[in-house]
Parts: structure tokens; sequence; C-alpha cells
């Protein structure tokens, strides 16, 4: 309620839990690997554990639970899985070809796709497990048994993240276990750092209040909230661009075959010829798996007695590997690096040989994640060791060139029409100079892009006058 509201009752989060209604500790996970396929792993990792608990729950109490895992993605649109950004599509094919799941498993809700509607996911015969939304989850959608949230993307509000950390706070049937486990919610960022997720959890719960979490609903807005609003204007070429209109200069490398040329495939020409018995694996031989586990921090919060502070930290823990040594699971997750299933294989296990020789077979169980990352980490080292050479060795021998191919027919047009508030920008807020047209609308590219944008821009214009590179 707004402040100098007359409030009539007011429930505080601490009542809720008290009723058994919600699940506290929140414990948030952050991964610091630059891979989401990693942070996907270690939240499927805690979904198995937690199934594997919940499986003996039932045995003893007959009271079913089949924790899900939410998973929030950035694209779920059917035309924007090439856009760079992480798809709901992508981590579909992850959860099915990487880690086993079956299909029906998995569901995707989005606006235009909608797995879960008419299903009763409470029901024993229900087989989802893992939901992938982008926001259709944030309007007032909470299920019992969701108790991971795997978010990919960064939420751009306080109210967003309160939303979705709401999904999967309520308690299944409003009455503890009494196991731990079972009784906490569990959320794994990619994005974001657990100390800054924190606050933002925190500051989202302050200004909200648990009482009506699913009540208000503020959309984010998505990759075109509010810009169909704006007038559409039609931007042009720079005029220093102008005499480039109808033309493409493709960069490429080619290679030789017979008499002719041809583009190059990197699988096929390069990754093709790669030596794999080449690899060297030395670097796994120093990691140290009792230390491996502080790579993963777990922060434990939960409700403060102290009301004016609302939550707090409860505990600091690092977390314990559950899935078991599997050879066949391993090669599945190295097979993009070794394309070769049969040496991908063999890889996988040497690698595990190595740790074998210097730790039991418990340690290394229990640090199997990290071990798979720190196996893909070494191997992607190599590749791109060994392909390198493979490369070198082809542009020595004459066989591999660069060429410029200008491709003419006005496959570009010389004027657009956009809808936009927001100009690209340098940091110390100038123009771009060398983008083909005139404007660059910020909101049509991410970080990335934006980031090579500027700098390309900066390196190729930096003198204050106007000129041509």
């Amino acid at each position: 309620p707004p402040n100098n509201s007359n409030k009539l009752v007011e429930i505080s989060g601490i009542d809720l839990n008290d009723e058994e209604m919600i699940k506290l500790d929140i414990h948030i996970i952050n991964k610091t690997s630059v891979d989401w396929k990693n942070t996907m792993l270690a939240s499927h990792e805690r979904r198995v554990e937690l199934e594997k608990i919940a499986r003996k729950y039932e045995q003893n109490t007959g009271q079913y639970i089949r924790p899900i895992n939410l998973i929030q993605v950035e694209r779920t649109g059917k035309d924007q899985r090439a856009s760079g950004m992480i798809h709901a599509e992508d981590v579909k094919e992850y959860l099915i070809k990487k880690c086993a799941i079956p299909e029906d498993h998995i569901a995707i809700k989005s606006s235009e796709k909608d797995d879960i509607e008419g299903i009763n996911l409470l029901d024993p015969a229900c087989p989802v497990r893992y939901i992938i939304t982008k926001q259709a989850l944030q309007e007032g959608w909470d299920c019992p048994f969701a108790y991971i949230l795997t978010i990919l993307t960064n939420p751009s509000s306080q109210l967003s993240i309160t939303q979705l950390v709401g999904r999967i706070l309520r308690q299944p049937f409003a009455r503890k276990t009494k196991i731990k486990d079972l009784d906490e919610s569990y959320v794994f960022c990619y994005k974001q750092k657990a100390v800054d997720l924190v606050k933002n959890i925190k500051t989202g719960l302050e200004s909200e209040g648990l009482g009506d979490i699913a009540g208000r609903v503020t959309l984010d807005g998505g990759d075109d909230a509010g810009s169909q609003t704006l007038p559409e204007r039609e931007i042009k070429y720079r005029d220093k661009f102008k005499k480039f209109s109808g033309k493409i200069y493709l960069p490429k490398f080619v290679i030789q075959q017979d008499d002719s040329w041809r583009d190059v495939n990197f699988e096929m020409d390069i990754l093709g010829n790669v030596d794999w018995g080449l690899i060297d694996l030395k670097t796994l031989k120093d990691i140290e798996l009792s230390k491996a586990k502080e790579f993963e921090q777990e922060l434990v919060y939960g409700f403060s007695q102290n009301k004016e502070q609302l939550i707090e930290e409860h505990d600091r823990k690092t977390k314990k590997g559950t899935l078991e040594i599997n050879e066949v699971f391993l090669t599945r997750h190295i097979i993009d690096i070794v394309p070769n299933p049969w040496i991908a294989y063999e890889i996988g296990s040497k690698a595990l040989q190595m740790f074998f020789k210097k730790y039991d077979k418990e340690i290394v169980s229990s640090n199997f994640v990290y071990i798979i990352e720190e196996i893909k980490k070494a191997l992607l080292q190599e590749r791109d060791r060994l392909s390198e050479a493979v490369f070198r060795g082809l542009i020595k021998k004459g066989k591999l060139k660069f060429f410029l191919v200008v491709e003419k027919g006005g496959a570009l047009p010389s004027r657009i029409k956009i809808r936009s508030n927001k100009r690209l920008v340098r940091n110390d807020n100038s123009e771009v100079q060398m983008s083909l047209f005139d404007y660059v609308p910020e909101e049509n590219i991410n970080e990335l892009e934006k980031a090579v944008a500027l700098y390309l821009d900066c390196l190729l214009y930096t003198s204050p006058s106007p000129r041509d590179s």
C-alpha cells in the first residue's frame, strides 16, 4: 500500500512463513562461468537432487512432490532464435541433448506457445519438470512444485525480479515437510552477481511486501515495448558513405579445391584436420578438487526477526555435487568441442582417470559438475591451439587465402524506416561517426554488439573532423 494508507490488515512474510505457506530460506547460487550452459547444468543438478529427496519423502509419507525448475530466457519468439540471445529452444535442445531429459519433461510458456495450458502440474501423472519462459510467468502464476528459478537473463526492474522469485516461494500443500531441502527455494543466476541479486530481491520485497506478491503486475516490456507508439521516421546513408550504395563488401577466407577456390568451412577444413591425439590435458593436473567447490558460492537468505530489516543472511556454504560419474554424460557435454563421439569419450575417460589417481570416487563424484566445466575449459584451449596450427599451416602452404568480395545488386536498402527515441552514442555522449546509416537505434543491438560497434567507431574515427576511413 502507498505510504500513509489506512491499513486494515498487515500480514508480514514472517507470518506467512509461520503458517507454512512459503519456502524459506532462499538460496542464491551465482556461477562464475561465462557460459550459460554451466549455470543451466548446475540448476539441473540441483533439481535432480531435490527429486531424489522428494521420492524418499513420498515413500515415507505418501505425499507426492515433483520439483520443477523455472527457467527465464532472453527470447522465445519463433523468428528470434538467431539473434545471439539465449532462446527457449536453445535451452530445450541443451536439456534434451546434453542432460538426457525426455522432451515431455520440458514445457515452454510464452505468448506464442503454451505447453502447460490446461495441464494440472500437481498431478502425479504430469511429466513436466522444466518450464522455460521469458515473461509469461510473471503475472500471478505460481505452482507449489516450482522450487528452482534459473535466471539466464537480466531482469530490468526490481518488481520483475520480485515476481520471478515469487513464482517459487509457495510451499506445497501449505505444509512444511520438515525436510530442509524441500522447505526452501533456489535461485541460480547467470548474468548477475549474487550480491546484486540479493539487493534487488530485498528492495523488491521491501517495496511490494509478500502479502500481495502476485497482486500488482508490471511487465518489463519486451524487445519492442513502447516502440510502436513512437512516430516512424526514415533514415539514410551518411553522406560520406553514399558511394557504397548498392554494394556489399564481404571479407572471407577461401581454400583451394582443385583449380578453384571455395569458402572455408571451419568444421570440415580446420577442425576436421585437427590431430586430437595431440590434445594436452596437463592443466587438469593442477586442479585441486578440495578447493573446487569454492567457485560456486551459495548464499542463504531468510526473514529477519527484525521487521525493519526484512531479510538477512542466514548462512554461506559451498555446494556438494550429486550427479553420478557417467562417461556418457560427460561425452554429451564435450562433443560440441570434440566432434567425434568416440574420441570425445576416450578423452573424457582419460581426463577422469587423472582425477581418480589423486582422489577417491566419492570426492570425484561430489565435484563432477565442476570437473566437467574444467575439462571443457581445457579442451577449448587445446582445440583453439590445434586449430590455429592447422590454420597457419594451410596459409603457409598457400592453400588458404583471404579475399574481399564485392557483391552488387542493391541488397542493402539506401533508406530504412525506424521507430526509436534512443540513439547509440559513445561513452562521452558524442555521436558515432562510422555507422553506415546516420542514426543507429540503441535498442536494436545487444550489449556485445554495442561494445564492438563503439570500439570500432573509436578505432576508425579518431579525429574531431569527419573523414573517410
